[in-house]
């Protein structure tokens, strides 16, 4: 089989081969016509705090939300008009709370949104992602893993 440009011939573990990130950024193909999701460790977005040690939950969503480097080739996947109220993650269950303005922010957005939070949830192991839209007063849940 063939991986990568390259022959993989035994089992390996992906998971030792990625470094280590948190939260996810979008850059749109326009090739492909669908928005490509990376990680914030592959683009030397922060991962870890002031102490060194790596974000929680709320701190990776927050971080999420702006790009460090000013002249990136990708955006955030918080996009303006959305704010984020709160996240947090117990038991499992990642939970994010938001508000939006709905003159500015699409559905697509919205999807983009969500999509990032389900893919930095899976990086704390989250078998669920319960979100919320406090201004269309509507919560959706994504089972994740484990299920």
């Amino acid at each position: 089989m063939t991986v990568a440009e390259r022959a993989v011939d035994e089992t390996t573990s992906v998971k030792d081969e990625r470094d280590f990130t948190r939260g996810y950024y979008t850059m749109y193909d326009e090739e492909l016509e669908e928005t490509l999701f990376l990680p914030g460790g592959e683009l030397e977005e922060p991962v870890v705090n002031e102490n060194d040690e790596p974000l929680s939950f709320p701190e990776t969503i927050e971080a999420m939300g702006s790009i460090e480097n000013r002249d990136a080739f990708y955006s955030s996947a918080i996009v303006e008009g959305i704010q984020i109220v709160d996240s947090s993650i117990t038991n499992g269950v990642a939970t994010v709370q938001y508000t939006m303005d709905e003159d500015i922010v699409t559905e697509a957005d919205q999807v983009v949104l969500e999509n990032a939070i389900q893919l930095a949830a899976l990086d704390f192991h989250a078998w669920e992602v319960v979100i919320m839209n406090d201004t269309l007063m509507e919560s959706s849940t994504y089972p994740l893993i484990g299920q």
